[in-house]
């Protein structure tokens, strides 16, 4: 018997009682607090001034490019262009071979005797002309979320905390254990078709135009998803034993005929995130023709209001089509026989003042390409080989940073782009990059100097009246604090990398730095 789920459904919620936490308690984690911050406040630092440096690099990684990228054909690959930044926008992506959902097959039956076909027996999921293949199996499932609360004492410094457990229905891709839920009576989750997720299949070969062949990096950012269910050229799908039939009406991953505002903006903002951070948000934005399977109903296409243990697939595909690619043509392995060059990416590299010859430039371009993940991150650590060693901060931002935002200009894009197209996207990609890390480092910053001033917050609070206006002078002084700490950062980081630009900040750090003395001066004056 299936339990109704209605998406309107007010979400049950369930109190786990409360918890003590008794002044002396608060404050030996307040000490544990102040012993921690000075990692704090060196993480804090290793964000901003690498970040500094990542984007003066871009900076200066973009302005090059955009002075020496060649604009090329796709129809043949001239050696001349090798080792130099291209533009190219007249080519077709195309998936060599056939990609196969290995989890599905056609759920219905055909006649005997077809090509491909055998009686009473299905066939594979398969695409052609498609670049990639997904599958997305979801369960209407009882998700749980915990809600905390804590309260002070009037008198004494105590601490009350109250945990508050709701729970609400949704369609979700991860399997939620409801053994494990703090209530987990009348919210039983049962996955009886089999296991839910994602699967994604990409072409092996994926050639662009006649004169080149994409490498693996730019096949990944492939991510412009369509439906797939007309191309598939079925109405049921099998799933194992179990029969899924497609829905009459099309909605996106999260049940709803259209994607909110807010879920618009959100894939506008990863849009322009890093290739190696883009992931695919057409499961918010694209409707799509789900298939449906219920236990007990055949026939099921997702009509009417959908129950506990309900699941569905949505099948997409990134087909063949017209795509922009900015990168560094290189010689491929197959450049001899098939006259197919491939990419690689086009990154700083140290040219000399004098003596500095086009074939020196194509091979320090080349050489810094071939690097791996590896052999980067050695070359930017800040300390070489002791980085790890002498500031494990250094080195996990640095580690983070090379692997996820690092300096480079290697793109596809979808469809047709023009030159200025693609720079003015990688100038806005460095900055939301550049601005997110810098208000990570902020929110370090101050966590780190709250932690280290805890101890002071946790003894003011034995009484309420002074906790409460000791606190909120000390927070203030703790965001100016913050503020100034972040712009001399970014200051030193900009005179290291980029001294033009650090002449603003300096005078915005020297009207921080002199602010108070003014307002105590007028103070003093009143």
């Amino acid at each position: 018997m299936h339990s109704k789920a209605l998406h309107s459904q007010t979400p049950d919620v369930a109190s786990d009682g409360s918890s003590y936490t008794s002044w002396f308690t608060r404050l030996q984690q307040s000490i544990g607090n102040f012993i921690a911050s000075p990692f704090m406040m060196a993480l804090a630092i290793s964000v901003m001034w690498l970040n500094e440096r990542r984007n003066a690099r871009c900076e200066t990684l973009m302005s090059k490019g955009r002075s020496d990228v060649i604009s090329v054909e796709s129809d043949k690959a001239k050696p001349s262009n090798r080792d130099s930044l291209v533009y190219v926008s007249d080519g077709q992506l195309h998936g060599v071979g056939t990609l196969t959902d290995s989890r599905f097959t056609n759920g219905e039956e055909k006649p005997g005797g077809m090509v491909g076909w055998l009686p009473g027996s299905s066939a594979a999921i398969e695409l052609t002309c498609a670049v990639k293949l997904k599958s997305v199996v979801q369960v209407y499932q009882w998700v749980e979320t915990k809600q905390e609360e804590k309260k002070k004492d009037n008198f004494g410094g105590g601490e009350t905390k109250k945990v508050t457990y709701s729970y609400g229905t949704t369609w979700s891709e991860s399997m939620h254990d409801s053994k494990s839920f703090n209530q987990p009576a009348g919210h039983e989750n049962h996955f009886t078709a089999g296991q839910a997720g994602t699967v994604e299949t990409c072409a092996d070969r994926v050639e662009y135009g006649t004169g080149f062949v994409l490498p693996k990096e730019l096949v990944d950012e492939c991510n412009d998803f369509v439906d797939a269910s007309e191309l598939m050229g079925c109405d049921k799908v099998a799933f194992g034993k179990h029969v899924f039939s497609k829905a009459t009406s099309k909605e996106t991953d999260q049940g709803k005929g259209h994607p909110s505002k807010v879920e618009e903006a959100v894939a506008s903002y990863m849009a322009f995130l890093p290739g190696r951070m883009q992931t695919d948000t057409t499961g918010l934005t694209l409707p799509t023709s789900h298939f449906y399977w219920r236990e007990n109903s055949q026939n099921y296409k997702g009509d009417g209001n959908p129950c506990v243990g309900d699941y569905r697939v949505a099948f997409r595909c990134v087909p063949d089509g017209p795509a922009t690619v900015l990168a560094l043509q290189v010689e491929s392995g197959e450049s001899n026989k098939s006259g197919r060059d491939t990419f690689l990416p086009y990154r700083v590299i140290e040219r000399k003042c004098c003596g500095w010859t086009e074939e020196m430039e194509k091979a320090g371009l080349h050489t810094e390409a071939k690097k791996d993940d590896e052999e980067l991150q050695e070359q930017d650590a800040l300390c070489g080989g002791g980085c790890m060693l002498c500031c494990c901060c250094c080195h996990m931002v640095n580690m983070c940073l090379s692997s996820f935002a690092r300096p480079e200009i290697f793109n596809v894009f979808h469809g047709i782009k023009s030159i200025d197209d693609c720079f003015t996207y990688l100038k806005r990609s460095n900055a939301m990059v550049t601005w997110g890390a810098r208000i990570i480092g902020w929110i370090l910053m101050g966590s780190s100097i709250a932690m280290f001033l805890s101890p002071l917050t946790t003894f003011l609070d034995i009484i309420p009246i002074v906790g409460w206006l000791g606190n909120m002078a000390i927070s203030v002084i703790s965001a100016f604090v913050t503020l100034v700490l972040t712009v001399l950062i970014i200051t030193l980081a900009y005179l290291a990398y980029h001294p033009y630009a650090a002449i603003p900040l300096a005078f915005l750090l020297a009207a921080l730095i002199s602010l108070p003395f003014f307002i105590n001066a007028k103070i003093h004056q009143a």
